[in-house]
């Protein structure tokens, strides 16, 4: 398998330019910056300005060496490669999340309007419906996807719950945004349905699998 592909190239690109606006914005940042809130969009946590701009860059350097390290042991690497694509989608829009929450960090220490509790509900909206066109795409194997016993038993469990999935988080996404409109319930607008779409996926892929056993016998 390749290391070097364009996903991480790109990955870098992003984390490089993470750290590049943080060194920029730093000398105007206060000492302390609010690094942490609550349901409602209160702070709630504090870190040094130095920690919070070097967070962000870290994490995701951090978590691209585990990401690309990952499918050299996966039992079904093969399909990785085949898949490589859509993988290096995965990695750009993971970057590309933690990039954005970076920038609404520096921007909410810095301009007093930006509401976190119409800002989050963005952000996890981006992820999710990134999430969601990426997800009916992944074939079967133990590094991406929706893994558990019966999808990683079944490529049939597999490739119908991810097809499912697809729709589930996009929808999720979309629902997420709908929090921009109505900050005061914006943590439960994404939680509920996140906490339903996941329960659901893992009771479909469960009938799916015994469906199939059934037919087996």
């Amino acid at each position: 398998m390749k290391i070097f592909t364009k996903g991480v190239a790109i990955s870098l690109g992003i984390i490089v330019l993470s750290l590049l606006v943080g060194v920029y914005f730093y000398p105007v940042l206060p000492d302390e910056i609010a690094s942490h809130w609550g349901a409602m969009g209160e702070v709630n946590g504090y870190m040094s300005k130095l920690w919070g701009i070097l967070f962000v860059p870290i994490i995701l350097l951090v978590l691209l060496i585990i990401l690309v390290a990952v499918p050299h042991f996966d039992p079904k690497k093969e399909v990785i490669e085949k898949m490589r694509g859509i993988y290096d989608a995965f990695l750009v829009l993971l970057c590309s999340f933690f990039f954005l929450l970076q920038l609404f960090i520096i921007g909410t220490n810095l301009v007093a309007w930006i509401d976190p509790a119409r800002v989050f509900p963005f952000l996890f909206g981006f992820l999710f419906i990134g999430l969601g066109f990426l997800i009916e795409r992944v074939k079967q194997n133990w590094t991406m996807g929706i893994r558990n016993p019966w999808t990683l038993s079944s490529e049939m469990v597999w490739d119908k719950t991810h097809k499912l999935g697809g729709k589930v988080f996009k929808i999720i996404g979309v629902v997420a945004c709908l929090g921009v409109v109505f900050p005061t319930v914006s943590f439960l607008v994404f939680l509920i349905p996140l906490i339903f779409g996941i329960i659901g996926l893992f009771v479909y892929s469960y009938q799916l699998f015994k469906k199939e056993k059934k037919e087996a016998k």
